[in-house]
């Protein structure tokens, strides 16, 4: 059980890993795109996560539409997508509760960028 356990750790150290906590949120959201473009839905969330950690409005609207319908696909407006070959959409594991809890995240960050004044990141 013991081996198991050691061999089992680098893989959940990887899973753990999120690579968009060391990017700003808005370079963590940029990085969502090019990450859509090469198809990899683990790799757009984890930088949707991470924006929307460090208070990305969009970020954490882009993940709570997300959860809602067990799919990611661009933000609404992005021309880019339809210049570049039309609609991009991933699907994503959905776990229960999840949906919930980011749209209440979403609608905190929303409340408290409102509350400062700006209606793009509360920090």
């Amino acid at each position: 059980m013991r081996l198991l356990s050691l061999l089992f750790l680098p893989l959940l150290l990887t899973a753990c890993t999120d690579s968009g906590a060391t990017l700003s949120p808005d370079e963590a959201f940029s990085e969502v795109r090019e990450a859509m473009l090469a198809r990899d839905a683990s790799r757009a969330m984890r930088h949707l996560r991470g924006a929307a950690h460090q208070g990305h409005l969009e970020a954490a609207a882009t993940l709570a539409d997300a959860y809602e319908h067990g799919r990611l696909s661009p933000s609404v407006g992005y021309a880019e997508w339809e210049r570049q070959g039309g609609t991009i959409v991933l699907p994503i594991r959905v776990l229960p509760g999840q949906a919930g809890r980011w749209h209440r995240r979403f609608e905190a960050l929303l409340a408290d960028s409102l509350a400062a004044g700006s209606p793009h990141r509360c920090n």
